[in-house]
């Protein structure tokens, strides 16, 4: 839960801080560098790859995400990440009708996608949505739609992330060791605020 959290207070300071136009961000993640981009000639910063875990993998593969932070790090977050691991009968199928060019993935994959407008310059204060790609908790992949039109026509702060998929991120069992669901937004999500 206390991921849940660093991750959304690092949202409001980076709603705060790109209010400016900054491409350099400090965060308890570390300092974001950013990039620019445009579309129907209106301008937004982008922030992809941001780690908001550490790397699942050796003991950390079944257990819940670690919070990543170190302040003093400067990021650069100017491209996706891989995507999380998926059983290969649904990536052979989905992924190359969605990117033909991207085949990356990797059990390293707990990183955001942030992609901010820029804001009203009397009221930078923009709302944050939360975008979970997936089908069936087999498939998802952050880039399948370009969230900047989101951010754009919504003028909205829109935030993307990996999570762990198929047996990596949802395997369960009665012991500590396969947690399954339990770590997932959903839980933490219905708990804090329902």
């Amino acid at each position: 839960m206390e991921t849940i959290f660093v991750i959304l207070t690092s949202i409001i300071i980076l709603a705060d801080a790109t209010s400016t136009g900054d491409l350099r961000v400090p965060t308890t993640s570390g300092t974001l560098l950013g990039k620019e981009s445009s579309l129907k000639g209106k301008k937004l910063r982008l922030f992809l790859g941001v780690p908001y875990a550490h790397p699942p993998t050796g003991l950390r593969r079944f257990k819940p995400p670690v919070e990543f932070t170190s302040p003093e790090t400067v990021i650069e977050t100017t491209r996706f990440s891989p995507s999380c691991l998926q059983p290969s009968h649904v990536k052979s199928v989905i992924s190359p009708l969605l990117h033909p060019n991207r085949a990356e993935v990797n059990e390293d994959c707990l990183y955001l996608n942030i992609y901010v407008p820029d804001g009203n310059k009397s009221d930078p204060r923009l709302p944050v949505m939360v975008w979970l790609a997936g089908e069936g908790y087999d498939f998802a992949d952050p880039q399948q739609y370009d969230l900047r039109f989101l951010a754009l026509e919504g003028k909205a702060i829109v935030v993307s992330l990996n999570y762990r998929l198929s047996v990596f991120g949802f395997l369960t069992s009665l012991s500590d060791d396969a947690p399954g669901e339990r770590w997932s937004f959903r839980s933490t999500f219905s708990t804090e605020m329902g």
